[in-house]
């Protein structure tokens, strides 16, 4: 079996985007099968297909995964793989209703606030602490790079929580 690897980088926010391009994948016949180092993705060659693909975020201690994944069988929807704490899952287009795995706007959102609270906001406290170290040992350049790397990134991903919350209401 045919199998490729494709290097893609997606931020937390960016699951919708995922979403699109491992369905556009699957549409060329690539279907994946694991991600690894969060950007490596694997897939193997397969009958293109309009398949949807979904993204959730399950960032516990996964004491309940096995009746998680039941609920989500039992509507249709396969379990793919896992990446950075997002579950992945696919169906056939033409069995998506709705083509989403959230029932309303609300749920989306409080995947979204969950998603805010444990991965941005430890990314800001980061960024600052990394930000006073630097200016306490003075280490100009130190410093320099955090502000040229991390900052740009965390006001992205702020950027894009905005847009989000803008899309979804922010209830």
């Amino acid at each position: 079996m045919s199998t490729k690897t494709a290097l893609k980088f997606f931020f937390i926010t960016d699951f919708e985007e995922e979403a699109a391009y491992l369905a556009a994948m699957h549409r060329k016949g690539w279907k994946l099968t694991k991600i690894s180092f969060d950007c490596l993705f694997h897939f193997e060659a397969t009958a293109p297909e309009e398949v949807v693909y979904q993204l959730d975020f399950k960032d516990n201690g996964r004491a309940d995964q096995e009746s998680y994944y039941q609920l989500y069988q039992d509507y249709g929807w396969e379990p793919v793989t896992t990446c950075n704490s997002f579950e992945i899952f696919r169906k056939p287009a033409s069995q998506v209703e709705n083509d989403d795995i959230f029932s309303d706007v609300m749920s989306r959102w409080d995947m979204i606030g969950q998603i805010f609270k444990r991965r941005f906001l430890v990314l800001v406290m980061t960024v600052i602490i990394l930000l006073g170290l630097g200016l306490w040992f003075r280490q100009i350049g130190f410093v320099l790079m955090v502000a040229l790397i991390d900052v740009p990134i965390a006001l992205y991903v702020a950027y894009r929580f905005y847009r989000l919350k803008r899309k979804y209401g922010g209830m």
